[in-house]
């Protein structure tokens, strides 16, 4: 990815977009949360690009599985007709998430919900129903009953909901 140098503004829009705290963004970029509050107020700048590819490789992933989400969704459309709703499964504590989705690691839950926003917006296009639910761990390891977890019987579970 080039580097892009983003306007104060913008920084702090798509932070916000990409559904990162000040806090989480702070410590995934390694700085104080003041100094990131300085950037995005226009008081100071990053010194390097490497903060602006950070986030807006953030975003890009974002954006990735959203369009990963909605072939899905288009290619079920196109085997067995629109689905009456589809559910979307959100993680409430990041340990879940980073337990279930290892690759989304060290992004927060916040980031992975912000990404459920915008994938429920583009299926709201196809006019597709959605849910979101949340993943309620105790009962959703109760309901696998020693099969193995896998993200089809999550969809499954989160389905049932």
């Amino acid at each position: 990815m080039a580097s892009k140098f983003l306007t104060a503004a913008e920084l702090k829009t798509i932070r916000e977009s990409c559904g990162l705290t000040v806090p989480d963004f702070a410590s995934l970029v390694g700085v104080d949360e003041r100094t990131l509050r300085y950037w995005e107020s226009g008081k100071t700048a990053p010194k390097t690009a490497d903060i602006y590819d950070l986030l807006l490789g953030v975003n890009d992933r974002i954006e990735v599985c959203v369009a990963q989400a909605v072939q899905q969704v288009k290619a079920i459309i196109a085997a067995h007709g629109k689905p009456a709703e589809i559910a979307l499964l959100r993680y409430r504590e990041n340990a879940d998430l980073w337990h279930y989705l290892p690759d989304w690691r060290p992004l927060p839950c916040t980031c992975h919900g912000a990404m459920l926003a915008r994938t429920r917006s583009a299926l709201a296009d196809l006019h597709v129903a959605t849910k979101i639910v949340y993943l309620d761990v105790p009962r959703y390891v109760a309901w696998l009953n020693g099969r193995a977890d896998n993200s089809a019987l999550r969809a499954e579970w989160a389905g049932l909901q």
